[in-house]
């Protein structure tokens, strides 16, 4: 003889008619956080890594400059 516990999983969408649209509703929720968090965080990574060749860019200009130009201190 098997007996439905109140609050189990077979007693549920019995028991709360409407609960199963809350259910869904909140899991849309859910999952669209879950979607702008993934979302926003690869946003975030392709600046920095637009940042980081911004910089990696200059940096090679800075030493570009120091080869070709000449270092006042070695005029004799």
């Amino acid at each position: 003889m098997s007996t439905i516990l109140p609050g189990t999983a077979m007693s549920s969408p019995r028991s709360e008619p409407d609960g199963g649209a809350v259910l869904e509703d909140k899991e849309d929720s859910y999952f669209n956080e879950i979607r702008n968090f993934i979302s926003n965080t690869d946003q975030n990574q392709d600046q920095d890594q637009d940042q980081d060749q911004d910089q990696d860019q200059d940096q090679n200009q800075d030493q570009d400059q120091d080869q070709t130009s000449p270092d006042p201190s070695e005029d004799g």
